[in-house]
């Protein structure tokens, strides 16, 4: 399978349909315009997708095509470059969702009559249409992004998350924490903007103390990050963790511009 990529205003639309090929996938081709603005995204993605090839350890040819969009000669020319990448135009998989109108009508008018597939992708439904001469057929993806990566794959490298195991082993406690023990919660998280110690900080007439000591923290010193902001970020996932997201992830910090070389950089929490 080739799958041609367009970059467009929407660049977000290649990014999932290429994930849900890439066991698929023997060469990619990222066609893009040579305005300024297109060239960078279309360099961010190249980036990712390369990080996201080296990652996964895949054999997929990465190649790159710039063209001049208000040139019907250049559109012409980058239809036949297409042809040329195959013996078989039917391995040809064209995502045009949000690539250029005059593009698409160029090579829909070039590669259609050879059996080349394109595919128009709907983000909001996650869904895609799959079009060649034949049939039009509508298509699940069946494979979804995780959050790691989506981010890889924009360029972006994970570097914490945080423990959702923790955050299911103790849903309870975490749950009556901010909906039973609120105001007792708040009390305690003001004593110090240091280090708390909870058997020794927490005075006895708060509610809170039996559901610390239950999840583990007993006398041990934990951070303020922790309890102001940790805790209620697992809080949030325990009530998302089941409105069927694509995925959910606690306490990320992120790399922008990864590069596998440069991951001493200072992360960006999120």
């Amino acid at each position: 399978m080739i799958l041609v990529s367009v970059v467009g205003d929407f660049h977000s639309s290649i990014l999932p349909v290429f994930y849900n090929f890439h066991t698929q996938i023997t060469k990619h081709i990222l066609v893009y315009d040579d305005a300024k603005e297109d060239v960078r995204n279309s360099q961010n993605i190249k980036n990712g997708i390369e990080n996201f090839i080296k990652k996964k350890s895949l054999s997929i040819e990465q190649l790159d095509y710039q063209l001049d969009e208000d040139s019907l000669d250049s559109l012409k020319k980058c239809a036949d470059f297409l042809l040329s990448q195959t013996n078989n135009p039917k391995e040809l998989y064209v995502n045009t969702t949000d690539g250029y109108s005059t593009l698409d009508t160029i090579l829909n008018f070039s590669l259609y009559s050879y059996g080349t597939n394109f595919i128009g992708y709907d983000r909001y439904d996650n869904e895609y249409n799959l079009l060649n001469k034949e049939k039009l057929t509508k298509c699940k993806i069946l494979y979804n992004l995780n959050i790691e990566n989506h981010f890889l794959l924009k360029g972006y490298k994970v570097n914490l998350r945080g423990d959702k195991k923790f955050a299911l082993e103790n849903e309870q406690l975490i749950r009556e924490l901010f909906e039973k023990h609120g105001e007792s919660f708040n009390s305690f998280t003001q004593l110090s903007d240091k280090l708390y110690t909870i058997v020794d900080d927490l005075p006895e007439n708060l509610e809170v103390k039996n559901s610390f000591i239950q999840m583990g923290f007993g006398s041990l010193h934990i951070k303020n990050s922790l309890l102001t902001g940790g805790l209620f970020e697992y809080y949030v996932y325990l009530l998302l963790k089941d409105m069927d997201f694509d995925d959910i992830a606690v306490g990320v910090e992120i790399y922008r511009n990864y590069k596998p070389e440069l991951c001493n950089r200072t992360p960006l929490k999120l």
